[in-house]
């Protein structure tokens, strides 16, 4: 199959309901909603019309993205929660509103392993950690990085894109790894973090590689190291921090398709069938590059696993930061 060249704006207009010709295991002709839990223009809801568009080669019925957006994603799940098990409503989510958010909020109105269904893996995102011009040129290494926050308490500090989200917990997997005692300066999303970090308000902050990369382009960050298993192809240069001695500082964030709970296996693998069918493409691989994010696919139960076992993980990271939330 040929790649094709999507552009940003054919991302933003492809959750148009498109319907493709009747099949064997057609289930109506009404529209499958895939519901995010985010505004629309944003990268979780490019990716959503991005899959949205490429399943219409592959369902009898059309696909369309329907927002949601509230209270950092959990409106969304809330809704597919007691959404009809029908297949008529699929969410896609990233992963912390399953995996941290249990730990954070003391009245949370779902329960991620009960509530859901697991259905596909779509994407994932690496992550890496960058220094901006309050930190001196001549630091560019993490040892470099700790000597200098340790030198300069009152200015070792990161940004991040919230509160209670992967790159806040980040950092403070960071500090007890290395030592280092940083303050988080929170941010309502991850523009205004990254401008704060180049405009020389913070010292560090953490970010997926894609939100990262204009910045360094720009040469107003410099990237110090990466959270993966091995080096980002996106950033060859940059270390990761298994590579440096800390072999249990590895984290990224993935995005998944869920149901509502008891979704019959039937159509549990249908769907999964079609959205990894979808992933495993061309064209959606290329259009995922223009957002420096790599494809993931995982049956229905790795999927599962992967949730309790990231649940699992986060438990201490978030109990060390002391974060809880009471709304």
């Amino acid at each position: 199959m040929k790649s094709h060249d999507i552009t940003r704006r054919e991302l933003m207009l492809a959750g148009m309901a498109l319907a493709a010709p009747a099949g064997a295991f057609a289930q109506s002709a009404r529209p499958t909603q895939l519901i995010v839990g985010f505004p629309a223009g944003g990268g979780i809801d490019l990716l959503a019309r991005l899959m949205a568009s490429q399943l219409r080669a592959h369902t009898p019925e059309p696909v369309v993205v329907d927002n949601k957006a509230g209270v950092a994603g959990r409106l969304a799940l809330e809704h597919i929660k007691r959404a009809p098990a029908d297949g008529s409503a699929l969410l896609l989510t990233p992963d912390f509103p399953l995996t941290i958010f249990p730990h954070i909020y003391k009245k949370l109105a779902y329960q991620p392993l009960e509530d859901f269904t697991a259905v596909a893996a779509c994407a994932r995102s690496e992550l890496v950690l960058s220094v901006g011009p309050m930190v001196p040129s001549s630091v560019n290494t993490v040892p470099e990085l700790v000597k200098w926050m340790q030198a300069h308490p009152d200015k070792a500090d990161y940004a991040s894109s919230g509160p209670g989200g992967v790159l806040h917990l980040l950092g403070v997997m960071f500090s007890q790894a290395t030592g280092v005692q940083m303050t988080h300066v929170p941010f309502r999303g991850s523009a205004p973090a990254l401008q704060a970090l180049v405009g020389g308000h913070v010292a560090a902050s953490f970010n997926a590689v894609g939100e990262a990369l204009p910045f360094k382009a720009t040469g107003g960050l410099r990237p110090i190291a990466t959270f993966g298993s091995k080096r980002s192809r996106y950033l060859p240069e940059t270390p990761c921090m298994v590579e440096l001695g800390y072999p249990n500082v590895q984290a990224d964030t993935w995005l998944g398709v869920f149901a509502p709970p008891r979704l019959p296996q039937v159509l549990v693998a249908l769907w999964n069938t079609r959205i990894t069918s979808v992933v495993n493409s061309s064209e959606y691989i290329a259009s995922l590059d223009k957002l420096s994010m790599e494809p993931l696919t995982l049956k229905p139960a790795a999927l599962a696993s992967l949730v309790k076992t990231d649940i699992e993980r986060w438990a201490p990271v978030v109990k060390a930061s002391g974060f809880t939330a009471d709304e």
